[in-house]
C-alpha cells in the first residue's frame, strides 16, 4: 500500500512536457498581435518581450522570436496563424572536422533561419529555469567570479567592468541602485541611465549569468540603453554586439584609454629586437598602471590563437610578475581550463575562474593591443 501511494505521488509530480513554440505562439497570438492585423511583426514581438506580464514558456517563445528576427538578413514572411500552424523545426548539425570558426559562422547563420526557432525556444526556456535568486547582488558581491559572459558578444564591455570589480568592488556596487520599478545606473563618466527591471523575456535572451545576482545584466541593459534615443521601445542589449573596450572603459571610469599595438599573431615570424622593444615598454607600463590602480584591458585579433585563448576577444590585465616575466590575464567568460601537458601554445594555459598567466613574450605575440586607463 505504501509503495503504491509513493508511486502515485511520484507520478503526480512528473511535469508535463513543455509546449512547442508554435503551440505557445498560437495560444498568445491574439494578445501579441497588438495592431490586430492578423500578423506578428518584430516591433510587436519586441514590445511584448519588454512586457513584464509574460513569463516562462511565453517569455521563452518571445525571446526565440526576437533572436531569429534580429539575426536574419532575409525578409520576414507574413507571420500569421497559418505560418505557425505549418511551422517545421530544423535540427542544427555540424559536420565532423569542422573548424571552430566555421562552426561559429554556421551557428550564427542557423540562428537567422526560421528552422532554429524551436531549438532557440528550448534553450531560452532552460536559461529561465536556471536563473538565480531575484537579487541585485549576492550578500558579498560583486565578485569577479560572478561575471560569466553569455552569448551577447559584449566582452569589450565586460573586460573593463571585470577590471573595475577587481580594483574595487564597491565602485560597482555604488554604481547600480534600485529606483522605483527598476534601477538607476550611474557611470563613471557622469551619465546616468534609468532602466526597468528585467523581464522574463530579457532574461531568456543570451546575456551574462544571473546566478550571482542580476547586477551584470542590469549594467548590460544600461550600457545598451546609452545608445538608444529617448522613448525608444527596443531591446537595449541589441545595440551592444561589438564595441570598443576603450570606449566602455571611459564610460566606467570617466578617463580615456591609451593603446599600445602588439603583434597579434603568435605564428608570425618577428625579430627578437621588435619583441624586446614591446616587452621593455610593457615591463614598465603595466607595473606603473597597477600601482596607480588604473584599469588595463587587452584584445586578440581574428587570427588563429594558442589553445585556451579566444580570437577576437577582450580581456582584462591584472598585473605583471618581474620574477617570472609573466602577465596575469582575466577572461570575461570566467572559464576553467586545465592543459593536457606542459603549458604553452599547443596545450594552452591553466585557467581558474577566467584568471591565468602566460609568458610576456607570448602575450606580446598573441595579443593585438593593450590599453591603459589614463591618469585623472
Amino acid at each position: 500500500m505504501v509503495i503504491r501511494l509513493l508511486t502515485i505521488l511520484a507520478l503526480s509530480q512528473v511535469q508535463a512536457p513543455a509546449p512547442s513554440l508554435p503551440q505557445t505562439v498560437l495560444k498568445n497570438f491574439a494578445t501579441w498581435d497588438l495592431n490586430r492585423d492578423g500578423k506578428l511583426t518584430q516591433t510587436e514581438i519586441d514590445s511584448n518581450l519588454l512586457n513584464p506580464n509574460f513569463h516562462d514558456t511565453d517569455a521563452a517563445a518571445l525571446a526565440a522570436m526576437h533572436v531569429w528576427m534580429s539575426s536574419t538578413s532575409d525578409p520576414l514572411p507574413d507571420l500569421d496563424r497559418a505560418w505557425f500552424m505549418n511551422y517545421k523545426p530544423v535540427r542544427f548539425t555540424i559536420a565532423k572536422g569542422t573548424s571552430r570558426d566555421e562552426a561559429k559562422k554556421a551557428r550564427k547563420a542557423y540562428a537567422g533561419t526560421p528552422g532554429s526557432l524551436q531549438s532557440t525556444f528550448t534553450a531560452s526556456l532552460k536559461r529561465l529555469n536556471r536563473k538565480g535568486d531575484n537579487v541585485l547582488f549576492d550578500a558579498d558581491g560583486p565578485n569577479l567570479p560572478d561575471i560569466r559572459q553569455g552569448a551577447l558578444g559584449d566582452c569589450y564591455m565586460l573586460a573593463p567592468l571585470g577590471a573595475l570589480v577587481h580594483r574595487n568592488p564597491d565602485d560597482v556596487r555604488n554604481m547600480v541602485k534600485p529606483e522605483g520599478n527598476g534601477f538607476r545606473v550611474k557611470f563613471g563618466d557622469g551619465q546616468e541611465v534609468k532602466v526597468n527591471a528585467l523581464t522574463d523575456g530579457e532574461l531568456a535572451l543570451g546575456g551574462s549569468s544571473t546566478k550571482a545576482g542580476y547586477w551584470i545584466r542590469i549594467v548590460e541593459k544600461a550600457y545598451g540603453s546609452r545608445k538608444l534615443s529617448e522613448g525608444d521601445e527596443k531591446v537595449a542589449t541589441d545595440s551592444m554586439r561589438g564595441g570598443s573596450s576603450g570606449t566602455a572603459g571611459k564610460a566606467f571610469t570617466g578617463n580615456k584609454f591609451s593603446s599600445v599595438s602588439l603583434i597579434g599573431d603568435f605564428k608570425k615570424e618577428v625579430s627578437q629586437e621588435k619583441l624586446d622593444e614591446k616587452m621593455k615598454q610593457l615591463r614598465t607600463e603595466i607595473p606603473k598602471a597597477t600601482a596607480d590602480k588604473r584599469l588595463i584591458v587587452a584584445g586578440t585579433s581574428k587570427k588563429d590563437m594558442p589553445k585556451s585563448i579566444s580570437p577576437n576577444h577582450a580581456y582584462a590585465i591584472f598585473g605583471y610578475d618581474a620574477k617570472t616575466d609573466r602577465i596575469t590575464i582575466w577572461n570575461p567568460h570566467g572559464n576553467d581550463f586545465k592543459p593536457k601537458g606542459d603549458e604553452g601554445p599547443e596545450n594552452g594555459y591553466l585557467i581558474e575562474d577566467g584568471v591565468f598567466s602566460m609568458p610576456l613574450q607570448m602575450f606580446v605575440k598573441t595579443f593585438s593591443r593593450i590599453m591603459f586607463e589614463s591618469k585623472n
